[in-house]
């Protein structure tokens, strides 16, 4: 709901566990920022969602907690299914992505330096031949077996 009302996550890191860390010190890292007019139903909406669980918003009446907390008010929740949406997207097949955004992600080859190092820990041709199942573990279990 954050990264929806404010266009960003609200505990993003170039890290996965830096991520992780501000996740699990929420209280510390939670910010709304100042430029952003969110209003205060939705702001409580957000802090109602992402606080101890004890207190939080939907653990006594579930979905109808939610639905009856005031940044909702307004919504016909019996109707909202029947109401078309102000915007459909023309797909051209199951897999267009015409649609979203295009961010030039810079893509480093790693190939080499993992043939090397792969190489250095197996030695010779072998490395080659079993470099495209790096990371793929397999186990056979005969006991499943008949």
């Amino acid at each position: 709901m954050f990264e929806c009302l404010i266009g960003w996550p609200p505990f993003c890191a170039e890290e996965p566990h830096d991520t992780y860390r501000k996740i699990i010190d929420w209280p510390r890292h939670l910010h709304f920022p100042p430029d952003q007019q969110l209003g205060e139903d939705a702001e409580h909406f957000v802090r109602s969602l992402v606080c101890d669980a004890p207190n939080r918003i939907g653990r006594v009446q579930g979905a109808q907690e939610l639905k009856m907390h005031p940044f909702f008010r307004g919504v016909n929740w019996e109707s909202l299914r029947k109401i078309r949406a102000p915007f459909e997207p023309k797909l051209a097949s199951n897999v267009d992505t015409q649609y979203f955004p295009i961010d030039e992600i810079p893509q480093v080859d790693h190939s080499a330096q993992l043939r090397a190092q792969t190489e250095a820990a197996m030695g010779g041709d072998e490395a080659t031949l079993s470099l495209p199942f790096i990371g793929y573990t397999y186990k056979r279990f005969d006991a499943f077996r008949g």
